[in-house]
């Protein structure tokens, strides 16, 4: 996740000012995501959110945040948890009108990202639907997707590492 935002990974670890990660949002997009991320942490619960940002590997990628502020017990902001999800493939399929096209699955495509990349294109159709009922589950769906790629990423670091 660092490498998005242009961060080094071992300073990430140690942690970071949130300010280190805004930097690394596209120009465009920085006031746009900091309003929401004030918005949901004065108002809490779930938030969802694009928007681009300025990777190490000098690509502007899109990605989907997804998390919840955590606030102490006078309601103040504490923390914040979610995921971030690099959609870049996802977005650059779109179509003029702001359609996704549902590709064929791809076969060399890890099973996991393939899952990710369909449930997302369908957590954005559902909203639409304003069906409150229907957009949580599938908001729970992008976040157990979200931990089994994080857990599947740290699996593969640690086999790195050995």
């Amino acid at each position: 996740m660092a490498l998005l935002f242009n961060v080094d990974p071992e300073e990430a670890e140690l942690g970071l000012p949130l300010a280190a990660f805004i930097a690394g949002i596209h120009p465009e997009d920085q006031d746009r995501v900091q309003t929401h991320f004030r918005r949901g942490g004065r108002d809490g619960g779930l938030y969802v959110i694009e928007y681009r940002v300025c990777s190490a590997d000098g690509i502007t990628r899109w990605v989907l945040g997804r998390g919840r502020f955590l606030h102490d017990h006078r309601g103040r902001p504490i923390s914040g948890r979610g995921i971030i999800v690099d959609i870049t493939d996802v977005r650059s399929g779109e179509t003029a009108a702001g359609a996704v096209r549902m590709a064929e699955p791809h076969g060399t495509e890890p099973p996991l990202e393939r899952a990710a990349d369909f449930a997302m294109a369908a957590q954005r159709a559902i909203c639409e639907l304003e069906d409150p009922a229907l957009k949580a589950r599938a908001d729970a769906l992008l976040l157990d997707l979200g931990r089994k790629l994080a857990e599947q990423e740290q699996r593969l670091r640690r086999t790195q590492m050995n």
